[in-house]
């Protein structure tokens, strides 16, 4: 039988299978705990470095150790940056642009300097330690202010950065009966109300199949969805028409339809 070629990376991959202490980055093996990366050749240079003193060294701290939350992280004392300063990391922080960017000799932050002369823009450590928190807390407070006692729905991510450290993404909505995508039915059925009946006729259980074929409130909104469809030519109602996601007459008839009977979609 012919001989198969196994890549590095996919050796290497079998490695450290099931090592949750290793990850591997292109042909470099990655050793979380001591946060550098290794280009082993051999599988007995890996089981070596696991052996060493320092590995496991920096094992025992890193299980001793726990990663801090920023709500536990005592305030910064000392000289409060200046609003631009602020303002800028704020902004770079929604647009998703790394604080690195700033740190000495990089393009942005000779541009920024250059057309802001009232004062020096802070190291980066500086504006990790001392701005980026507050802009954390300002948009953990504008989500809490526009949530309020309303039923949430959220998304956990777990997972960790390219040193190890553990990482959660939280997605968070908002459920609300105001929204026919969300229906009474399924608020009771989770438990977050007593009523299921529909908002607006209050003779059904709210439904999405009741809100948009059925409901009596809805009965001019689709009467006029019917209009608007038969005004067409039936040429219109093709395979192209049914799944296109453009912005062809049938569609926006029906992005109307369901616009006017308030269903998010």
């Amino acid at each position: 039988m012919p001989k198969f070629t196994v890549s590095k990376s996919a050796l290497k991959r079998k490695w450290i299978a099931g090592e949750k202490d290793f990850s591997l980055e292109g042909e470099t093996i990655f050793c979380k705990p001591c946060g550098k990366q290794f280009n082993f050749e051999r599988k007995c240079q890996l089981e070596q470095h696991k052996k060493t003193t320092v590995h496991a060294t920096n094992i025992q701290k890193q299980g001793n150790k726990r990663q801090r939350l920023l709500s536990e992280c005592p305030p910064e004392t000392g000289e409060r940056p200046s609003s631009f300063v602020n303002d800028l990391v704020a902004v770079m922080l929604q647009e998703a642009i790394p604080l690195q960017k700033l740190d000495k000799e990089t393009p942005l932050r000779k541009f920024v300097e250059k057309y802001w002369e009232s004062e020096a823009i802070p190291c980066v450590k500086t504006l990790r330690t001392k701005v980026a928190p507050a802009t954390h807390f300002q948009v953990i407070e504008k989500i809490r202010d526009e949530i309020e006692d309303s039923p949430i729905w959220c998304s956990v991510d777990e997972t960790t950065d390219r040193l190890g450290r553990n990482m959660v993404n939280v997605i968070v909505g908002k459920l609300s009966g105001k929204s026919h995508s969300v229906t009474n039915e399924m608020l009771e059925r989770f438990g977050m109300i007593d009523d299921n009946m529909c908002s607006f006729c209050g003779n059904e259980i709210e439904t999405i199949k009741h809100v948009v074929l059925e409901c009596p409130a809805s009965q001019l909104q689709r009467e006029e969805l019917l209009k608007e469809i038969t005004d067409h030519s039936l040429q219109l109602f093709n395979l192209d028409t049914l799944l296109a996601t453009g912005t062809d007459p049938i569609h926006c008839a029906l992005f109307k339809f369901l616009s006017a009977i308030n269903f998010k979609v």
